[in-house]
């Protein structure tokens, strides 16, 4: 099936507010486009150049949610499904009908405020292919074990893999972003911050990752022309940013958790005192490129 139909399809979809994401790390999965709705990834789709390679469908957990999703799936007769069968299960209306309930199962709200993954995503939907001097390119990156060689933890009591919410392109180079929303989450900053500038230093593998990622973007039309633009003029000197954007919540609560969590390492520390940080109400209003340095955040009024 034309791939690039897929992404359009599912990207319109209306039931669910699907984004489609570069891939990640791993062998088996690194020419394989991440699709994600309502906090969970239900599915990928094959770009390599394989005969065999196959797209999937969402995992086997989601099955406990949802007793329905182990039909459509076929468990039994998984590995002879050919990638066409798999990709027309992918946009069927049946499918994606019983991924939103097992969705809204496994993510059902405790409070009537929208969950991180649900103002992630949309940040994704809105600011991916975008025609601003700033696009989102990334999403719940996984930092596999070879980019945290000499990665010794002070904040966690034993090494952990980061995984980091958004990853931004502007003129400044490439930002990593952990996001906050209603101000919840948050006793956690240390160690974000202690991932964010662990790979600031060592960038190398980061970079090279991030570059292979932004092309199949291009090539899928997931970024703009003017984003690919912006990359082209840096893919070969590229600097890390890093900060931290809180939506929602009341700027004042968002001022005191930075100044309760990071000040001792602002004095202490010299990398973070180059991080940046955002209060946003709402999201249709975000600019990232208007990210600020702490001394001046905590002076907002």
């Amino acid at each position: 099936m034309d791939k690039k139909k897929i992404i359009e399809q599912l990207l319109n979809n209306k039931e669910l507010n699907i984004v489609v994401v570069g891939p990640d790390y791993n062998d088996g999965t690194k020419n394989k486009l991440r699709i994600y709705a309502m906090g969970g990834r239900i599915g990928r789709i094959y770009v390599g150049k394989r005969n065999d390679g196959k797209s999937e469908l969402i995992d086997l957990d989601y099955c406990n949610y949802c007793s329905k999703l182990k039909d459509i799936l076929d468990i039994d007769n998984k590995e002879n499904r050919s990638n066409e069968e798999i990709e027309k299960i992918l946009i069927s209306e049946d499918y994606l009908k019983l991924v939103k309930e097992a969705l809204s199962i496994k993510w059902k709200k405790k409070s009537e405020n929208e969950k991180e993954r649900d103002i992630e995503t949309k940040i994704v939907k809105n600011f991916m292919k975008t025609e601003n001097d700033w696009a989102i390119i990334d999403m719940e990156v996984q930092c596999p074990k070879e980019w945290l060689k000499t990665f010794i933890p002070s904040y966690f009591d034993e090494t952990k893999q980061p995984r980091f919410d958004l990853i931004v392109l502007n003129n400044q180079g490439l930002g990593i972003i952990e996001l906050k929303v209603n101000n919840e989450n948050c006793e956690n900053l240390k160690g974000h911050y202690e991932h964010m500038a662990y790979i600031q230093r060592n960038p190398d593998l980061f970079i090279k990752e991030m570059n292979r990622r932004i092309k199949i973007l291009h090539k899928n039309e997931l970024i703009s022309d003017k984003t690919m633009a912006i990359f082209e003029k840096q893919k070969d000197n590229f600097k890390i940013w890093c900060g931290f954007l809180f939506v929602g919540g009341g700027i004042e609560k968002s001022q005191k958790i930075v100044k309760d969590n990071l000040t001792q390492l602002n004095q202490e520390d010299k990398a973070i005192k180059n991080f940046k940080y955002l209060y946003c109400e709402d999201i249709k209003d975000l600019n990232l490129n208007e990210m600020i340095l702490y001394k001046d955040f905590i002076a907002l009024k």
